[in-house]
């Protein structure tokens, strides 16, 4: 179980700080923490899919 911070979401993801908040402050990202931002590594990843396949399914409509 990989804890993540905003820095390693940046490197993960390849996105910029700017963006990395954008995630966070979502209200439906899973953060476990928002002082400092943490996130468990496959939240983030299975937020991101999910996110992914809303905005695909949203276009097919």
């Amino acid at each position: 179980m990989n804890v993540l911070t905003y820095r390693d979401i940046m490197k993960l993801l390849g996105i910029s700080k700017k963006t990395t908040y954008r995630i966070l402050h979502d209200p439906d990202c899973p953060i476990i923490s928002s002082s400092p931002y943490l996130i468990l590594e496959q939240d983030l990843l299975d937020f991101m899919k999910a996110k992914e396949q809303k905005a695909k399914q949203s276009q097919i409509k």
